[in-house]
């Protein structure tokens, strides 16, 4: 049976990466004809355009930290309560501590669930509290969507048991982030964007490019 409704299920929908594949891949079947609900943590504005037919169901929770994580416990009965009246055929968390909370809502929900993981394994921005209950319940989920081979050979090394149904898609991008008519010739310019954090690995970066003969770069 072809899937009609899908629910969405994320911290916020604030300038981020995470928030951007996911707006872009929500506004993508919106436009196939899917029903399309995106489910938030906090109070629901997206900084990102959506599609008019594409419902913000806000828990209207707060995030921040540990304790954060689990004020969001508190916005369950709201999110049991929305899931049973879509009545989607498929649910999408994003991010780590959401596929986390997912999972255990899930035990409520009954629904089929696939948790995408946005950020590494180790270094990603999931509570201390949170990741012994990663280790018990990712295996829980009906299906897992990784960014990189690598991040799935992390899992394998850390021994965290993942879902039999593994999937590798790397981030989409929308035609707004490209032109074919653009001009080729361009400055010698590496140029990346991001918050100074571990996970992101800049330093790394730093380090493998003075290593390189690029000096007119």
């Amino acid at each position: 049976m072809p899937l009609k409704k899908i629910v969405f299920v994320i911290p916020n929908l604030k300038l981020g990466g995470a928030e951007r594949a996911l707006t872009t891949l929500a506004n993508c079947l919106a436009s196939d004809g899917l029903i399309v609900s995106i489910i938030t943590f906090d109070y629901g504005h997206s900084f990102y355009a959506l599609d008019k037919s594409i419902s913000i169901v806000p828990l209207n929770t707060t995030t921040k930290g540990f304790l954060g994580s689990l004020n969001v416990i508190k916005g369950t009965p709201k999110y049991i309560k929305s899931i049973r009246k879509i009545k989607p055929d498929i649910v999408i968390s994003f991010m780590d501590y959401p596929n986390v909370i997912c999972i255990l809502w899930n035990f409520i929900a009954k629904q089929k669930l696939i948790i995408a993981q946005r950020t590494d394994p180790v270094f990603g921005i999931l509570p201390y509290g949170f990741r012994s209950l990663r280790k018990l319940l990712y295996k829980k989920a009906h299906a897992i969507s990784l960014q990189t081979e690598r991040s799935l050979k992390i899992f394998e090394h850390i021994k965290i048991k993942l879902p039999k149904i593994k999937s590798i898609i790397p981030n989409p991008l929308n035609k707004d982030c490209y032109d074919d008519n653009v001009l080729t010739t361009k400055e010698n310019v590496i140029l990346t964007a991001g918050r100074l954090s571990p996970e992101k690995q800049f330093n790394l970066l730093i380090d493998i490019f003075s290593k390189t003969d690029h000096k007119d770069w």
